[in-house]
């Protein structure tokens, strides 16, 4: 299996991220948690699901790999968690070897899967007390153990009811809860708080959170830029199998989002061409995205100019122009993935025509 990609054709933060990894297999270190060395995996001879992926997360860090469907994330969840064997390159689980020792790196971590695996006919308290006894928990620690995760996902109000009779939202908690028992150092996590209520969701974000604190490594994917937003200390993209950036999320705003979002409401249409004037002569970079109804959504680059100039800009125009309201508030990750996914799709999309 042939697991290279063109060095040159990846991204900075990326090939540092893969330089990173090559140093700590070469020393290994024990604040690592998970370290993803070289990964590849293709299904029956075909293209390539996963191309030679690296990156490694530390004790207490939350990492977030998002892309969009088929970009090869569910095949490095099930890598990760030995649903399928690794086509080359190795994981290492809490110092331990995938592909020497599955068993016992697995053994280090809990896992949330996509769609929960529940028995209808089970209680919570059964099935907590079930996985327990399966991942090594001394039946005499059991019961505690048990206890524990119900009061963490507050779930003692339905600990023994069956399953089939839970809200999606409390089958999602149990989900997270299995992942716990045994106190693993690192947790999978895919799509943890997906289908829930907002106050469901925030509930699950603060529980993550606090485990974040107790030094667990955690690896999340998900839909919700809102979600790895809060929980997440570093993210990924991942497209056509490979990495595409890795890097806090502040730093990859930075380097490919579009700046800042300005947002002016007008009281009369023939204001419109008039606003879009001024700002041409004020604020020269700041782009028109779109105009809905009598509301005006400009884009303005990083390097363009200042915060202070863009107020200034509006304060001048609030005098020849008469604007409703205003509102200036930085990219947001989900303005940066859609951003970064239509440049992907375009730089591949020419790859394709030239080959």
């Amino acid at each position: 299996l042939v697991a290279l990609s063109d060095e040159a054709a990846l991204d900075e933060d990326v090939v540092a991220e893969q330089h990173r990894v090559d140093t700590i297999t070469s020393e290994p270190s024990d604040q690592y948690r998970l370290v993803v060395a070289k990964i590849s995996k293709s299904y029956d001879g075909r293209a390539l699901a996963v191309r030679n992926v690296s990156f490694a997360v530390k004790s207490g860090e939350c990492f977030g790999l998002l892309g969009v469907n088929g970009a090869g994330k569910t095949t490095m969840f099930r890598m990760l968690t030995g649903q399928v064997q690794i086509g080359a390159g190795d994981a290492l689980i809490n110092e331990k070897s995938m592909r020497n020792n599955s068993y016992s790196s697995m053994s280090s971590s809990g896992y949330c899967p996509q769609f929960d695996a529940l028995s209808p006919n089970l209680t919570a308290r059964e099935h907590l007390r079930y996985y327990s006894l399966l991942r090594g928990v001394p039946k005499e620690s059991v019961d505690t153990v048990v206890n524990w995760a119900l009061n963490e996902l507050q779930l003692n109000a339905y600990a023994d009811e069956i399953c089939s009779s839970y809200s999606g939202g409390n089958k999602r908690k149990l989900s997270v809860a299995i992942a716990l028992v045994a106190d693993p150092p690192l947790l999978l996590l895919d799509e943890p708080s997906a289908g829930m209520d907002p106050s469901t969701q925030r509930f699950m974000w603060n529980v993550l959170l606090q485990l974040r604190k107790s030094k667990r490594a955690i690896v999340i994917t998900s839909h919700s830029m809102e979600e790895c937003e809060v929980l997440c200390s570093r993210i990924a993209i991942m497209s056509r199998g490979q990495l595409r950036c890795i890097g806090p999320i502040q730093h990859l705003k930075h380097r490919f989002g579009e700046g800042y979002t300005l947002t002016i409401r007008l009281c009369k249409a023939e204001n419109i061409s008039k606003v879009q004037k001024y700002m041409a002569e004020l604020v020269p970079a700041a782009q028109l995205e779109a105009v809905h109804c009598l509301t005006m959504f400009y884009q303005i680059p990083n390097a363009s100019c200042t915060i202070a100039s863009v107020y200034d800009a509006i304060c001048k125009m609030q005098q020849l122009v008469e604007i409703d309201d205003y509102s200036l508030s930085q990219t947001t990750l989900d303005d940066m993935f859609v951003s970064f996914v239509r440049l992907t799709s375009s730089d591949e999309a020419d790859e394709d025509s030239r080959s």
